[in-house]
């Protein structure tokens, strides 16, 4: 059997996966923990291989409570549990060491599944989620941004003005004007916060 524990700040929530997992002959949910607190206290001492974490929780951020549980238990699996399946909101979390991501709708052949490929060393994105991540990554790759449009992206989603960039640049304004219509045009956008928008998805800033 495959050990999990399971923190969610809703007991809502907790109760109905505790419900489904009650009836799997593959996974044992050994513990439930409410908060970021709880978990990081619990983890020292549970002896669980998985770790089904809501990304929302209301004391820490998503992405920093998964590396701060895995600097305590670097063989945890973590899969992260959401509402939301934004391919932004998955990366940041595969990034901070999450194994998998799965909505809260999940049924329980998927957690099975996802317990199962995870315990195996194998990251676990359930279905639409895969694709859109897939998506992104290609897309990241197909578009091919020169140094300078680079730099530019970087400063105007640091928010400075045309003005800002061309005098910190040692460009004209309307150099930068042409570098930022071309920005347009590749990432497919028509403003400001569309840019800024995919230059995140796609990982050009942070």
């Amino acid at each position: 059997m495959i050990r999990l524990a399971l923190t969610d700040d809703h007991e809502l929530i907790r109760r109905g996966i505790s419900e489904m997992l009650s009836k799997s002959k593959e996974v044992d949910l050994l513990h439930c923990w409410c908060d970021a607190a709880e978990t990081l206290k619990g983890v020292e001492t549970a002896d669980v291989d998985i770790l089904l974490l809501d990304i929302n929780l209301p004391d820490m951020q998503g992405d920093v409570l998964c590396k701060s549980l895995l600097e305590v238990r670097p063989a945890l699996g973590i899969i992260g549990l959401s509402t939301f399946d934004q391919s932004i909101v998955v990366k940041d979390f595969i990034e901070a060491g999450a194994m998998g991501y799965l909505t809260k709708d999940a049924s329980l052949e998927v957690i099975e599944e996802a317990a199962s490929n995870v315990m195996r060393g194998k990251q676990y994105l359930a279905g639409s989620i895969q694709q859109r991540f897939d998506k992104m990554n290609a897309d990241s790759k197909s578009v091919r941004l020169t140094r300078r449009e680079q730099d530019i992206l970087k400063l105007i989603a640091m928010e400075l003005t045309t003005k800002e960039i061309a005098d910190k640049l040692c460009l004209s304004d309307k150099t930068v004007e042409t570098h930022r219509s071309h920005l347009f045009q590749k990432l497919g956008v028509r403003n400001i916060a569309g840019l800024v928008r995919e230059a995140i998805l796609r990982g050009y800033v942070s």
